[in-house]
């Protein structure tokens, strides 16, 4: 009996972590439409749903990578997969990831290494101090993400977000120059962002997605988002080398452990 409340005091302090879901479906794809739905921070935090998801992007969601920070085997971009995963009540964000993490080594066998690789890195540092504007909301207490950017049909991008740490706004940053933003600013502080440009796009690309049928319109003559941070927030966005972590992989199966 003593043994059963020492390890309720144990748990209690630690608070017992799951790191497996509590049953999880992981099948060939059937579903056409791809994306995934549900989990912490949601409408429906008891449930995951992904459909037609390739394994580089199931990767990508549990190791929170950027497409820069690992290199897919070849066939795992073009695999899918459909996932359905029960998250008990209470779990965190941390905890969610912990899962889908342990669902990639029990049903794909999952197995990978870091390496440091050189690559352009963006560092971000202050042009003009008195562009960025501090933020007076209240720090919210718990935030699972930072909203990000919308796109409209015109080619423009717009990006309006409330009470952001540097920290918070970096990871943003490289998402829309697909690769590593150093912050080199100094700034401490919290901040409420303003910030409009238009997508770019290569001639190559522009031509190949014209050729499909699909109208690209990439707002020709606007600030790039490079330009607009510098402008319009006062942040400086300069291209060096650096040595990155990527995540290589060793190992994984194509057909998952059966259910």
């Amino acid at each position: 009996m003593r043994r059963i409340a020492v390890l309720a005091i144990v748990c209690a302090s630690i608070a017992c972590a799951q790191t497996s879901f509590e049953v999880a479906s992981v099948k060939p794809a059937q579903e056409k439409s791809a994306g995934c739905s549900g989990g912490p921070g949601t409408s429906d935090p008891g449930m995951w749903r992904c459909g037609n998801v390739s394994l580089a992007n199931l990767i990508s969601l549990a190791y929170a990578l950027q497409r820069y920070q690992f290199q897919p085997l070849a066939w795992m971009s073009d695999s899918r997969y459909d996932v359905v995963a029960r998250v008990g009540p209470g779990t965190t964000k941390e905890q969610f990831r912990q899962m889908q993490q342990d669902l990639l080594v029990k049903r794909f066998h999952f197995q990978f290494h870091y390496e440091a690789k050189e690559m352009p890195v963006s560092e971000l540092t202050v042009a003009k101090r008195d562009l960025l504007k501090e933020s007076a909301a209240p720090t919210p207490e718990q935030r699972d993400f930072v909203p990000g950017p919308t796109s409209s049909l015109d080619g423009s991008v717009h990006w309006n977000v409330t009470n952001v740490s540097m920290e918070e706004i970096t990871p943003i940053f490289a998402l829309q120059l697909g690769g590593p933003v150093k912050d080199a600013t100094g700034l401490k502080g919290r901040y409420d962002l303003s910030l409009s440009w238009y997508r770019e796009i290569t001639t190559e690309l522009k031509a190949r997605l014209e050729a499909m049928g699909e109208t690209v319109t990439t707002g020709e003559g606007g600030p790039t988002f490079r330009q607009a941070v510098k402008d319009q927030l006062g942040l400086k966005l300069e291209v060096k080398k650096g040595m990155v972590p990527v995540m290589l992989i060793d190992h994984a199966d194509k057909v998952p452990v059966a259910n």
